[in-house]
């Protein structure tokens, strides 16, 4: 796992997760927001981006390897950033190292992904298709339609994106979300924590963001209109919700 750092070195740091498919890119507009109060870390999943494969069998352990790269960079404490898998992947961190993580963004994510059947045919199509076959029906659940619209540009990136993923490193993610259940263990998320729930979500609903924000502790909830992708669907409401949030938190010590 590679960190890219970018912002002051001595600034709060926040780290990045991206959504499934997506790579480190999706936060360039926050990070032109942020990036000059906040030192930014960002990374890619295997086979996504510019990452190639490489070994990992769960989201546990995904987190580990990012500790042991953020110690490498010497950062002691963080805050962190996640949507979609990159928020379970944030969930992680939270169990594993409450004494580091300083707050917690979890954005259009979920403590459990649903049911295997769903998973399953996903994986099918890519190994005898490859994400091309994906490509329009993944897209459309991250923006809304009348955002989609509107932004043909937007649409098309984010549709290269996904579909320059290998189908080595979809399905492998694929796999560890597949299996990633945090229902019963929420309640050992100790970091304040800023749950963001998508009105027009399809991929994690607004239940799923609830379940979040009722089993951790410290946690609080805001709805926006947006699909899964927030962080592009609503830029500036999300980046806003991103900004106070890491404020009012850094002012906490």
């Amino acid at each position: 796992m590679r960190l890219v750092c970018t912002g002051p070195k001595h600034a709060p740091c926040l780290v990045l997760g991206n959504a499934l498919g997506t790579d480190k890119r999706i936060w360039n507009s926050l990070e032109r927001s942020l990036g000059e109060d906040y030192r930014l870390v960002r990374f890619d999943y295997p086979g996504h981006g510019d990452s190639p494969a490489w070994p990992a069998v769960s989201l546990a352990e995904m987190a580990k390897m990012l500790l042991a790269e953020l110690d490498v960079q010497k950062i002691e404490s963080f805050f962190y950033c996640g949507v979609s898998m990159g928020g379970a992947l944030g969930l992680e961190l939270a169990m594993q190292s409450s004494h580091r993580m300083r707050g917690l963004v979890l954005s259009n994510t979920a403590a459990h992904f649903g049911a295997p059947e769903l998973w399953e045919s996903r994986l099918s199509q890519a190994q005898l298709g490859g994400l091309a076959v994906l490509t329009d029906a993944t897209v459309a659940r991250w923006l809304k339609p009348e955002h989609a619209q509107v932004s043909p540009l937007l649409v098309s990136w984010l549709k290269e994106m996904f579909k320059a993923t290998s189908v080595e490193g979809y399905v492998q993610c694929c796999c560890i979300v597949m299996s990633f259940d945090a229902r019963e263990t929420l309640h050992l998320v100790q970091s304040p924590t800023l749950v963001i729930g998508g009105a027009q979500d399809r991929a994690t609903s607004v239940d799923q963001a609830l379940v979040l924000h009722k089993g951790i502790p410290k946690s609080t909830y805001l709805e926006l209109p947006a699909a899964h992708l927030a962080p592009l669907d609503e830029p500036m409401a999300f980046e806003q919700a991103v900004r106070n949030f890491l404020t009012y938190n850094t002012a906490q010590g």
